[in-house]
């Protein structure tokens, strides 16, 4: 056996076989595996620059739907930060640079698409059972008030009401839960339910028992009219209750305000369904923000809606601003979203003139022919900054005002106090 050379060889001829072929493979390998670290760094250097490329100068645009963030991405730091010695331009710059980075929106629907479909989670939403999605965020503010809290959010209502009731105006107050409430079999083990007998289910104790308002109990609502039909009454892959939910709370609007009226006449409409894929997919299906859009099949609405501007044979609609009737907005200086008037002849068969300040919970009473039940109705909704403007400018011979909130959205979806 030879200890010299560049390298042992056995003097075993079977050995010796072997050696060969293995050197004879590495051989061969080596170039392939030359080849895939060269395509290694290229694909290393592709993902360091392509995005630096895709940031200064966009290419590609349309590899994704751009992300619905509803938000102003972040401004370039003022230069004068770089005055300073503690990192605020090095902060703003990166949160300028986070929102531009390029390809941010295919990157961050490829992530959320890999926890969605491997992993059932996301960061913003609540992965629940059978497809149902649910709001990531706090649906338990108002459950973490004190009791000194909680009374300060209850006297807002009873104000509001005193002083409605100074003007000859009645407050009816219209509370919606989260949906977690209404289908708490739907949520997954990650998220507990709402408390049974916790700060909302006293708030909604304390306004129906307060005689100087009604109270529109939407929860109580909702949990009976599940038990009689199979339809939605919240969407799956949204916040809101679909129109087949909202039929039982604006008959009851209806029914307690003809009841104060001493008016047993006012019969409500039957409604039929129709389903398809809910328009533009919900809220949370949005905010999921993943490769694949999640859609909602099987979504009811009435076959004969009424829309909101049209042609009406029995009064007119009064809109302040068009833009109302396609997007929110803060509605800055304007006392009103849009407002129906019966025909005059018709006002005596009618109730009385009547405002609604509520939220986009509120959006689906008008398909359904509120507006067809008052001599005028008139609706604005948050933000609550509107609040004083809109409380300022109803009309003289207004009777009611129907205040709605969201239990989801409190504190905050209450009365003001600057009014």
């Amino acid at each position: 056996m030879d200890g010299g050379g560049a390298g042992f060889v056995s003097d075993t001829p079977e050995i010796a076989v072997v050696q060969r072929a293995e050197a004879g493979d590495r051989a061969l390998l080596e170039p392939r595996i030359r080849l895939l670290s060269l395509i290694f760094i290229c694909f290393a250097a592709f993902c360091l620059i392509a995005p630096l490329l895709q940031t200064i100068h966009p290419v590609f645009r349309s590899l994704v739907r751009p992300l619905d963030e509803r938000r102003e991405p972040g401004p370039f730091p003022p230069l004068g930060l770089l005055l300073g010695t503690n990192g605020d331009f090095a902060r703003d710059l990166n949160a300028w640079f986070d929102d531009r980075v390029g390809f941010r929106a295919l990157f961050i629907r490829m992530k959320n698409q890999i926890d969605y479909s491997l992993f059932s989670t996301s960061h913003k939403v609540q992965i629940g059972k059978d497809g149902w999605l649910f709001d990531g965020g706090n649906v338990y503010g108002i459950e973490n008030l004190s009791a000194i809290e909680l009374a300060a959010l209850e006297n807002r209502f009873t104000t509001l009401a005193q002083r409605l009731h100074e003007k000859g105006i009645r407050l009816v107050v219209v509370g919606y839960p989260d949906k977690t409430q209404i289908y708490p079999d739907k949520i997954s083990e990650r998220m507990p339910p709402v408390p049974v007998g916790g700060n909302f289910d006293k708030l909604r104790h304390f306004l129906a028992s307060q005689p100087s308002l009604t109270f529109i109990d939407a929860k109580a609502l909702l949990q009976r009219e599940r038990t009689r039909t199979t339809e939605h009454l919240y969407a799956v892959t949204d916040p809101h209750p679909t129109e087949a939910g909202q039929i039982p709370v604006a008959k009851e609007i209806v029914t307690q305000i003809a009841k104060l009226e001493g008016r047993p006449d006012m019969p409500w409409r039957d409604f039929k369904f129709q389903h398809g894929t809910f328009p533009n997919w919900g809220a949370e299906a949005r905010f999921l923000a993943v490769l694949r859009p999640v859609y909602e099949p099987d979504y009811p609405t009435v076959t004969d809606g009424a829309a909101i501007g049209g042609n009406e044979p029995d009064g007119k609609w009064i809109i302040a601003d068009r833009v109302a009737l396609d997007r929110a907005d803060n509605g800055v200086g304007r006392p009103f979203d849009w407002e129906f008037r019966s025909n005059p002849d018709l006002c005596p068969q009618r109730l009385p003139g009547t405002v609604l300040f509520g939220n986009s919970f509120s959006d689906f009473y008008w398909a359904l022919g509120l507006q067809h039940y008052f001599c005028f109705i008139r609706r604005t909704r948050d933000p609550m900054s509107r609040f004083k403007l809109f409380y300022e400018t109803m009309p003289p011979d207004t009777k009611y005002m129907i205040f709605q909130f969201v239990s989801t959205w409190l504190p905050g979806n209450e009365p003001p106090d600057d009014y």
